[in-house]
């Protein structure tokens, strides 16, 4: 059995080509899927709910990580949106226009936060999100603009929206997670490698 954990996001499109490498090289195993958010996901790997975890990288000593792939910040709009006419987008485009922020107290919304602060912004808030899916669906339905990562963009079919990078915020590192107290046997070893080479090509 293996046990991983991943963003909701994903479940759509890079969970299913995922699980499909994993049975056509190992038919024996059984895949439990567990979602939910990096806080949650990290949980679980810590509890030994799941043995393997995709989050956000950060230097936390409870967590050996396995760099799967990096992305920028990304300002998504309908396609329709005056914004779209733009190559990259800075913070005095989104002053005033309504905005679905995600991962309220995260670490990436702090970095938001701080890039309106630092350029004098009071941002327009209208909806707090915490599934990249949610953001995008209101977005496509003309509710407001929102920013994801590249990453997780690239784990759903978002074909009615579009997207430009954002000027001035940081680039993320995401990746694997095994809890560091964990003793992973060859064959654990050798699928988890596995499963960080599949999601590293299908994200990159």
């Amino acid at each position: 059995m293996i046990k991983l954990a991943v963003p909701y996001t994903f479940t759509s499109f890079i969970i299913p080509k995922l699980v499909t490498q994993i049975l056509d090289h190992y038919p024996n195993v059984l895949v439990e899927l567990i979602t939910g958010s990096y806080s949650f996901i990290e949980q679980c790997v810590e509890s030994g709910k799941a043995g393997l975890g995709f989050t956000r990288v950060y230097n936390n000593p409870r967590f050996e990580y396995t760099p799967v792939a990096s992305g920028t910040s990304l300002c998504i709009m309908p396609r329709e949106h005056p914004l779209s006419r733009h190559h990259t987008i800075t913070a005095e485009l989104l002053n005033g226009l309504p905005l679905i922020l995600l991962g309220k107290k995260s670490a990436s919304r702090k970095d938001i936060d701080a890039f309106f602060m630092e350029n004098k912004i009071k941002p327009q808030v209208i909806v707090e999100a915490h599934s990249v899916d949610v953001a995008c669906s209101l977005v496509a339905n003309n509710l407001g603009i929102s920013n994801v990562n590249s990453v997780l963009l690239k784990g759903g079919d978002y074909s009615s929206i579009v997207s430009k990078p954002i000027i001035d915020l940081p680039r993320y590192q995401y990746g694997l997670i095994t809890h560091v107290g964990s003793e992973l046997n060859d064959f654990e070893s050798e699928l988890y490698a596995k499963v960080g080479d599949w999601m590293r090509h299908l994200l990159n």
